[in-house]
This record gives structure tokens, sequence and C-alpha cells, in this order.
């Protein structure tokens, strides 16, 4: 289990948490309330998740 986290102006806001299997796959990705990643925060995870190797299902 992942927390992404964005940091601006010194605050820094918990975006979504990601899970992820023994192969490095994102199985689920959820936001504040179990919400879908809004495509400002799927932006954000394609980069992250690219960075690392993760794959997104």
């Amino acid at each position: 289990m992942w927390s992404l986290r964005r940091r601006a102006s010194g605050d820094v806001q918990r975006l979504l948490t990601i899970e992820l299997d023994a192969r490095s796959r994102a199985v689920q990705v959820r936001g504040l309330a179990n919400r879908p990643p809004l495509a400002e925060e799927s932006k954000i995870l394609d980069r992250w998740a690219q960075a690392r190797g993760i794959m997104l299902l």
C-alpha cells in the first residue's frame, strides 16, 4: 500500500491510496471517501508509476 501525497506551499495534501500486488502492478487506486482518481490526480499517478516501473491496471 502506498499513499501518494503532494506538497504545495508548505502543506502536504494526501491524494490517493494505491494498492500494489506482488508483481508491482497497481490493482486498486482510490481517493478520499473511496472515490476514483480525479483527472489531475491520474496525471500525477501516471508520472509516479512510470518513474518506478509500476504498471497501472
